[in-house]
């Protein structure tokens, strides 16, 4: 290993142990309160608390109940098993532009891909600057190589420099006075903020200012290169009309607001019912936590207020039920689904009936070619939502050796380059690493025993 490494925020370089000791000083909150930069999580917030929420794999505790989890770059808490291959896709995310000669040989080119339902489509570009660092520089990357390295000797901590968090798992007893009444949810529900009466301003200010990453016209680049991919043996997609919206950086865990942002832009630019009940503007966070807590004031799910709480202005987690509440009040026909499996059930019933119940959707619209590789459908997109996260389906595949993958829209990841570029455009050849991105299979589904989705009607 190199004994020179880069600081994932702002590009600095040094000795790694310099690099380590440089993010305790320069990047971390305590050392930057006036600002309130959210680098370390504090210890009071995370003590005697379990993170299920924030992941599904089962996790092996010691004697003392402590198991580790680590903070990403990009604002994310997850397990130790789980970190390697959510850096992975940040690293496709940013994936490196392609030749110039490749984007001007094809530029001009007729595009020869599958035919989607037709619509007018223009790249809409993310509301949040890029951030500035130094060229060639990779944040992903350089965290990567940071959690690979050994702790300085020094007096600061190594979990603060390390980004290791340790959190202790304490299950709430039931009572007999608790049993068949709305209670106050926890963290396994709402996340590490589930007592927050008010976000932090810089984030406020953020979420204001920035709103969302955004671009549509990505589903038809998608579709060619399904077409092209050599694993792919036919795939279905959803109205090209859905926008995939996607996390600011270091925002957290708002995945459910960005999935209800999805499903309003498939609303908005196919111009279906409920257009005229977001005044044809896909709603910001602050928009969706009025709309939720205006429902309960009307009497939908008013349970929910005592299980939650304050919303406005706050992190806490919603889901599957508030998106519900949501198009409810507002009058935009919706359905859900549950889809569970046993916990000793080793035959993935869960996930294949989401399977089967996802490709049907597709395979029974309106006017789609059966004969066709790539299947466009003008169906809306899915929210999807399993423990700890949740997710919009744009489209299903099935591979050449008989296997399925959701095909989904994730929030916590962005459109890369090498997508974004060809949108209105030819796409000119394969490209696996752009589609794994798209793609959730077994490796993804099989750790999960529990699903909901929330359909458009």
């Amino acid at each position: 290993m190199s004994d020179t490494a880069t600081c994932p925020f702002c590009g600095y370089e040094d000795p790694e142990n310099a690099v380590l000791l440089h993010i305790e000083l320069q990047h971390t909150s305590s050392r930057q309160n006036s600002q309130e930069v959210p680098f370390v999580v504090p210890d009071e917030v995370w003590e005697e608390t379990e993170l299920a929420a924030q992941s599904d794999v089962r996790q092996e505790f010691d004697d003392s109940g402590w198991v580790e989890y680590i903070e990403c770059h990009c604002g994310e808490i997850l397990s130790s098993d789980d970190i390697d291959n959510h850096l992975d896709l940040h690293l496709l995310e940013q994936a490196e532009n392609e030749p110039e000669e490749l984007q001007r040989s094809t530029e001009d080119s007729k595009s020869d891909g599958p035919q989607l339902p037709p619509r007018t489509l223009s790249p809409v570009p993310s509301k949040e600057p890029g951030p500035s660092r130094p060229l060639g520089t990779s944040p992903t990357k350089n965290w990567k190589q940071l959690l690979s390295l050994s702790p300085p000797k020094s007096s600061v901590p190594p979990s603060n420099m390390t980004r290791v968090i340790r959190v202790k798992k304490v299950k709430k007893a039931k009572t007999a006075e608790n049993i068949g009444k709305a209670v106050r949810l926890g963290r396994d529900e709402l996340g590490a903020h589930h007592n927050e009466d008010r976000m932090p301003e810089w984030l406020y200010n953020k979420l204001k200012k920035h709103g969302f990453k955004s671009f549509l016209g990505t589903i038809p680049v998608i579709a060619q290169l399904l077409e092209r991919s050599p694993k792919t043996q036919y795939a279905y997609l959803c109205d090209s009309a859905t926008q995939h919206i996607s996390k600011l950086s270091r925002e957290g865990g708002f995945c459910g607001y960005r999935n209800i942002q999805m499903l309003a832009s498939y609303i908005i630019n196919s111009g279906a019912p409920g257009a005229g009940a977001f005044n044809s503007t896909i709603p910001d966070i602050f928009t969706i936590q009025d709309l939720i807590e205006s429902a309960w004031d009307a009497g939908i799910n008013p349970s929910a207020r005592v299980q939650i709480g304050v919303l406005r202005r706050t992190r806490k987690y919603i889901g599957t039920a508030e998106a519900q509440v949501l198009f409810h009040y507002l009058g935009i026909p919706h359905k859900e689904e549950q889809f569970v499996s046993l916990p000793d059930d080793k035959s993935r019933k869960a996930e294949i009936e989401l399977y089967d119940h996802v490709e049907n959707y597709f395979a029974t619209a309106p006017g789609i070619d059966i004969q066709g590789k790539v299947r466009g459908t003008v169906r809306p997109p899915i929210y999807l939502q399993h423990r700890g996260h949740s997710m919009t389906i744009i489209g299903i595949e099935r591979i050449v050796n008989g296997n399925r993958n959701l095909l989904v829209f994730d929030p916590s990841y962005g459109d890369p380059d090498s997508v974004t570029r060809y949108i209105g455009r030819h796409v000119g050849r394969p490209n696996e690493d752009a589609l794994k991105l798209y793609r959730r299979g077994a490796k993804y589904m099989g750790h999960h025993k529990q699903f909901e989705i929330l359909k458009l009607a």
